[in-house]
């Protein structure tokens, strides 16, 4: 055979499916041009002079890296749909007298077109679109358009090496499968899992609890830094559980319902329905749960980092009780001249301090050791739980609280973000300090914003404060803090919070240090920024493989069932209720994985709240807004996903019409 024969009947073969290879080349080019346009981001990150670069290039290198992997399973995920479809085709090829070496042939030219194709129209809308993507960084980041975007050499070789090496692993699995099957193998794939599969009752109860399981830890997390600990084995759970639950006990489900009579033989579209999806449950069932994860994957990643950058101002006022917060060792006459250091300062900037407030406080972390003790011994770190301890004296808590509290020797107020102490009478540090415990208080002010891990904090008498830190096991010093808001231009202001520290230890004052809400405001832009930026990829990667996977099973099914449903419509069937059965198992069959995703997310809200707090997210209302209108949004897609198919698959199943 002459060599261009290959290459003619690879365009024919694309072109006659381009039902099926059109999306696949434009998913393919859409993946291409998104990591191009993030690789290039990032090189151009990477070199660019602006404060706070560093930090914004990293969390985009390592969401480049993230979508690189996530890119190539995804495109080696769909391949495997198409070779699915194309078995009989294969098959006939060898039946007319074509050898394997023949077919390895066009499948080389097939997969070396769909590649150079896919790569030329990628990295065309890629170099298209990058420095409109560039400006809408720079927007969500709040810099100015200054810096310069050009076609990073580096991003083009990356770009194309990577999705090479992706587009020959493709060919060579390609190439293995066809190896591996005889021509009958090949002519009969296209129907392969015909076989009723069996109810697998044990895998299903143990996805049943292996998804409970997930749910429950999820659940019962009280802490922030909890929740970041668990959150990880809680979401393996979830997603072991859902592959479970869709492979066994969807099939576990539908043997239920052919078992009840009634339902079963009571009326024609149940009878079909059910025992259409009985015999493609566990082709399908990998399917949809991946449809699952991703759809869970697409609302919680733009909900959270939606949430992020539209409250992040209040995020930043959460984490700054003042607008500048100045903290030092404590000693003697410390207030006066941190006071007197403070106005010399502001005077210099022509800024004004207002809403003093200046506090000693003492912070350690403690082991909870038994009921009523605590240790803040190193080598007891690893018996028990970790709380933050925080002991303040009386009156400096009585002046912030504008409260006159009075206590008794050894006796304390107490506060707690997360636990209820009302039940101990007495607290015991460190086996040598026992503490009455009081009223419980609220949290000063200045301590709301502390809360990522559990902690409690001990108003005590000041003449106890002193002995109070030199009984514990590991002497720590006093921190004394002076924190106030500034009055004056925001330039003066941001001049004043970068040079007040540098001014504190040129003065003499031990342990300066200073945070400033005005130099901290571009960190938490560039922060939440970059973290949208990244997610806003994510998403539209997560929603291509989605669209990708519900077009892939509906064309894939559509061609399963039509012999059946010709089958039925010969024997009598009317087109109404072919379409009525049609109907009901694709909304069946694909608004499983959106409910069960929408219900994971449901679930995971309020361990997703705790992990938020990390971040300064404090606002709960923001956030379910934000979930609940990326869940609406995202079933609107859904909707418009599944009419699209719906239609794909509805002409496919009635090629032949009565």
């Amino acid at each position: 055979m002459r060599k261009l024969f290959y290459l003619r009947l690879a365009l024919t073969n694309l072109r006659k499916g381009r039902n099926t290879y059109f999306p696949y080349l434009l998913s393919c080019s859409t993946i291409i041009g998104l990591f191009y346009m993030l690789h290039a981001v990032t090189m151009t990150t990477l070199t660019a002079d602006f404060a706070g670069s560093g930090p914004v290039a990293y969390i985009l290198l390592m969401g480049t890296v993230i979508a690189g992997m996530f890119s190539a399973v995804i495109i080696f995920y769909t391949n495997s749909f198409l070779m699915k479809q194309r078995g009989k085709e294969l098959g006939l090829y060898s039946i007319l007298g074509m050898e394997k070496r023949h077919i390895a042939r066009v499948l080389l030219c097939e997969t070396a077109l769909t590649g150079a194709l896919s790569l030329l129209a990628g990295m065309l809308g890629g170099m298209l679109l990058g420095r409109l993507v560039f400006l809408v960084m720079l927007d969500l980041l709040r810099l100015p358009a200054m810096l310069e975007f050009s076609v990073p050499l580096s991003s083009v070789g990356t770009t194309v090496l990577l999705f090479t090496v992706n587009f020959l692993a493709v060919m060579l699995h390609n190439l293995w499968r066809l190896r591996r099957m005889n021509p009958i193998a090949l002519l009969r794939e296209g129907a392969a899992g015909e076989r009723e599969p069996r109810a697998r009752w044990i895998l299903a109860a143990l996805g049943v609890v292996t998804l409970g399981a997930g749910y429950i830890l999820a659940l019962t997390v009280r802490t922030p830094s909890e929740a970041i600990g668990v959150f990880f084995f809680a979401v393996v759970l979830v997603i072991a559980g859902t592959y479970l639950l869709f492979t066994a006990g969807s099939i576990a489900l539908l043997k239920l319902l052919r078992r009840n009579r009634r339902f079963y033989y009571g009326r024609p579209e149940n009878f079909i329905s059910v025992s259409g999806m009985i015999y493609r449950m566990k082709q399908n069932a990998v399917g949809l749960g991946n449809i699952c994860i991703l759809s869970t994957c697409v609302l919680v990643t733009l909900a959270s980092t939606v949430s992020l950058y539209v409250g992040e101002e209040e995020q930043l006022r959460t984490s700054f009780y003042r607008d500048i917060e100045f903290h030092c060792d404590a000693g003697e006459d410390i207030d006066s001249r941190v006071a007197a250091l403070v106005d010399e300062h502001a005077e210099m900037h022509h800024v004004a301090p207002k809403e003093v407030s200046q506090y000693c406080s003492l912070e350690f972390p403690a082991i909870r050791m038994r009921e009523t003790a605590f240790s803040s011994r190193k080598e007891d770190y690893e018996s028990g739980a970790v709380y933050q301890v925080v002991v303040l004296p009386l009156s400096d808590y009585n002046r912030e609280a504008e409260e006159e509290r009075s206590l008794s020797e050894g006796e304390a107020l107490w506060a707690s973000s997360y636990t209820d102490f009302s039940s101990w009478e007495t607290l015991t540090m460190d086996e040598e300090i026992v503490i009455r415990l009081s009223d419980r208080v609220d949290p000063p002010a200045f301590l709301a914003g502390a809360d990522v891990v559990d902690s409690i904090c001990l108003v005590v008498p000041d003449r106890e404060f002193i002995p109070f830190r030199e009984g514990l096991a590991s002497e720590r010093d006093i921190s004394y803090s002076f924190d106030f808001h500034l009055e004056g231009d925001e330039e003066d202001k941001a001049v004043f919070g970068d040079t007040l520290g540098a001014a504190g230890k040129e003065a003499g004052i031990e342990g300066v240090w200073v945070r400033s809400i005005f130099s901290s405001r571009q960190d938490f832009y560039m922060l939440y920024g970059s973290l949208l930026f990244l997610g806003i990829f994510f998403v539209i990667l997560f929603a291509v493989a989605t669209v990708l996977i519900i077009y892939y099973k509906q064309i894939s099914e559509g061609y399963g069932d039509r012999g059946r449903f010709v089958i039925m419509q010969k024997v009598g069937m009317s087109r109404k209720e072919v379409r009525s059965v049609i109907g009901g198992q694709v909304l069946t069959v694909f608004f499983l994985p959106l409910s069960a995703a929408v219900l994971h997310v449901a679930v995971a809200f309020p361990v997703l709240c705790k992990v938020l707090r990390v971040f300064s997210m404090r606002n709960t209302s923001l956030f379910l807004l934000c979930t609940l209108a990326v869940i609406l949004a995202f079933t609107v897609l859904y909707l418009f996903v599944y009419r699209a198919t719906a239609k794909t698959y509805y002409s496919i199943v009635q090629f032949e019409r009565t």
